[in-house]
This record gives C-alpha cells, structure tokens and sequence, in this order.
C-alpha cells in the first residue's frame, strides 16, 4: 500500500510540474508551405534525337565487312555531333 502511494505522489507531482503532459495540451504545428523552382523540360529538335544508322555487312566478305565498318565510323562521328549539340543546349539551359 505504501508503494501504491508514493506512486501516486510522484504522477502528481509530474502532472503539477507539467512533465507528464497534464496541465497544458500542445497544438500540432502547422504545415510550412515550401516552394520548389520547377523547370519545364525543353522541346529538342527531332534531328537531334534521331537514331543513327548502323551499318551491317550483307555477308562476311572482307570487303562488305571494311565497308561496313567505315559506314559505321561516318555514323558515329554523325551521332557525336548530335550529342554535341545536346550538350552545347543544355549548357544554354543552366546559363539561364
């Protein structure tokens, strides 16, 4: 019985001290309105995102082989133009 009533005691003393939450009710906060820059995507040209052609021999000759590897070296060095422009675009993009 003794230790019921000490129990008692200290939940009052919390509740008087205000520890335990009794005397005073918290409101929630209210929310923060946060605002966020969002950037419209930018329109690319449609020769810029065009696929690049791949070049494949007809048949395993040295001669069909050789030339599909030029045909494919032309290609790469097209496509690379194109990724140039994207970058040189996207560096207009971030000067903004």
């Amino acid at each position: 019985m003794r230790c019921h009533s000490l129990v008692v005691i200290a939940a009052a003393l919390l509740c008087a001290w205000g520890v335990g939450g009794c005397t005073r009710l918290s409101r929630p906060a209210a929310p923060i309105l946060v605002r966020v820059p969002v950037e419209k995507p930018m329109d690319l040209p449609a020769a810029l995102t065009q696929d690049c052609p791949i070049a494949r021999p007809a048949d395993r000759s040295v001669q069909q082989v050789v030339a599909a590897y030029n045909a494919n070296i032309v290609s790469l060095e097209h496509c690379n133009r194109q990724l140039q422009s994207l970058r040189a675009l996207q560096a207009e993009t971030i000067e903004r």
